[in-house]
């Protein structure tokens, strides 16, 4: 069976709602498409104003892109501490 592959654009948006369901603030999307070398194609930041509000919106993110999308990350850093949180999709 072949892995449906799932454009970026449907990926933030997703992304974005998670974000948005637990309330995370200052959602700014980067495109590195144009920069040479880069290790991405984006960049979706925002803030949280506590760690668990950052722990809640890392876990929203991953709630909503499984259950609309069926992708789980490829890797996760940062959520011992949730001071800041990485969620690396691939695509």
């Amino acid at each position: 069976m072949t892995k449906k592959i799932v454009s970026a654009d449907l990926l933030i948006t997703e992304i974005i709602k998670g974000i948005e369901d637990v309330k995370g603030e200052n959602i700014t999307i980067l495109d590195l498409r144009d920069i040479e070398n880069t290790v991405c194609d984006y960049f979706v930041l925002c803030d949280g104003n506590s760690n668990t509000q950052v722990s809640a919106i890392a876990g929203s993110i991953q709630k909503v892109v499984s259950k609309s999308l069926k992708e789980n990350p490829w890797h996760v850093e940062g959520e011992s501490n949730a001071a800041w949180i990485l969620i690396d999709y691939v695509n």
